[in-house]
């Protein structure tokens, strides 16, 4: 045998144990229960494990709650994501339309002879610096944007398979 096959499933086999004191109605720590849920849906390993053990349940309430979970993770990957665009779309996109007006500002006031020396630096270079600084925290913004829309996406996937396992119980 290999080491894969040895090894414990670990975070997929703990979740469903959650899932079933969640469904025989006992309390569970919710932060390390969404620590847990984050980290299977992460791991491709983990959410196949976690499918397989869900098919193998002689009970549909396990299937319900695990279906719950992932449901709210939905929920939080949403809400980030909406964080995501309405910061990019009130900073960012801001952020840049008041550097492009000062950098044209900058030019007239360079052109028009009212800044001379070393002021046509600062009124050309501030507003290009600025540009920069705003675009570079757009693409990061981005790249957290898609981020969250990957793991949102992921998440509702293992969410319908996990129903579809759920329905397939022949119990």
């Amino acid at each position: 045998m290999t080491e894969a096959a040895i090894e414990p499933p670990g975070k997929a086999l703990a979740l469903v144990s959650y899932a079933r004191a969640m469904s025989l109605g006992e309390d569970v720590d919710t932060a390390s229960l969404r620590a847990l849920v984050n980290e299977v849906c992460t791991s491709r390993r983990e959410r196949q494990i976690l499918l397989s053990r869900i098919a193998e349940a002689n009970t549909r309430e396990i299937g319900y709650a695990v279906a719950d979970l992932l449901a709210e993770r939905v929920a939080r990957l949403r809400e980030a994501e909406g964080l995501e665009r309405d910061i990019d779309d009130i900073y960012g996109k801001w952020g840049q339309r008041v550097s492009g007006g000062a950098l044209l500002a900058g030019a007239g006031a360079a052109i028009g002879g009212v800044v001379t020396g070393g002021g046509v630096i600062l009124a050309i270079a501030l507003p290009l610096a600025m540009g920069a600084v705003v675009t570079a925290g757009r693409l990061k913004g981005s790249k957290r944007y898609r981020r969250f829309a990957r793991e949102r996406e992921d998440t509702e996937s293992l969410l319908e398979l996990t129903k579809t396992a759920t329905a397939d119980l022949r119990i």
